[in-house]
């Protein structure tokens, strides 16, 4: 694990960072691409993704401050001193504003939201993929000690080890950023065919909602409130927004 990539003079880069900015460029670039080839105005999109992956940074980190609000109170200039490494963000608490606020800008752009959604939504599980492996260099969102041969012993000075120190834990960090590649390959290869609008945004809510709900349970680092994380009932209605949107695209075709 390597939560500084390198150094440039005094100013520290992070892998974290770097692993969302990488994810990010090529989930624009593509995403501009797909625009061309759906007739779409590339800048529009890339503008509204621009401005809902922003929205949805503020989300996660407000989140994540608000999850763990005892680690800021007394100092809470650490809120935004993200020059000591961007991480403690919740991308549940920030994917839901940020698609809310995207859709909002594509809309007033004069694209139909959903369509739009539907192609990005392939990118956003790549950025997560992307986003996860900087979560393993970093050493945070791990999991639960396992003696299963799965488990890895994070460095010292990593959040893990501070945790669970030389004990083995999950890499749920690596079973996140798999899932999510694999997602982005059926959503992206979903938006090759001819399918009714809403049904890939559909998708990435049920597939992440539930995914998300089962994960949880070998997170080592997310407290539990009425017996569930907090992430645990964000994806909750995220499943069941999810299987909304594909019974609505199923009805659209029904009624066409």
């Amino acid at each position: 694990m390597h939560p500084i990539l390198f150094r440039l003079g005094p100013i520290p880069i992070h892998a974290y960072g770097v692993a969302i900015a990488v994810g990010l460029l090529i989930g624009l670039f593509l995403l501009r691409r797909d625009a061309r080839r759906f007739g779409l105005d590339p800048d529009a999109i890339a503008d509204a993704a621009t401005v809902g992956f922003i929205v949805g940074l503020a989300g996660a980190r407000a989140t994540y401050v608000a999850m763990n609000w005892d680690e800021f109170a007394s100092n809470p200039i650490a809120i935004i001193a993200f020059w000591r490494g961007l991480s403690g963000f919740v991308f549940l608490g920030g994917f839901i504003p940020g698609l809310a606020v995207g859709l909002a800008a594509i809309k007033r752009r004069g694209i139909r939201p959903l369509a739009a959604a539907d192609l990005a939504a392939p990118y956003v599980a790549l950025v997560l993929a992307f986003g996860r492996v900087g979560c393993f260099m970093y050493g945070c969102c791990f999991g639960r000690p396992t003696d299963s041969p799965l488990g890895i012993v994070f460095p010292p000075g990593s959040p893990a080890w501070y945790a669970f120190g030389n004990t083995p834990v999950h890499p749920t960090q690596l079973y996140s950023s798999a899932n999510a590649l694999v997602t982005f390959a059926v959503l992206y290869g979903l938006t090759r065919r001819r399918r009714p609008e809403g049904l890939i945004l559909g998708v990435l809510c049920l597939w992440y909602g539930v995914f998300r709900f089962l994960v949880e349970f070998l997170r080592g680092d997310n407290p539990l409130f009425r017996g569930l994380t907090p992430s645990q009932w964000v994806a909750i209605p995220l499943a069941a927004a999810g299987i909304w949107l594909i019974m609505r695209a199923r009805r659209r075709v029904e009624a066409a």
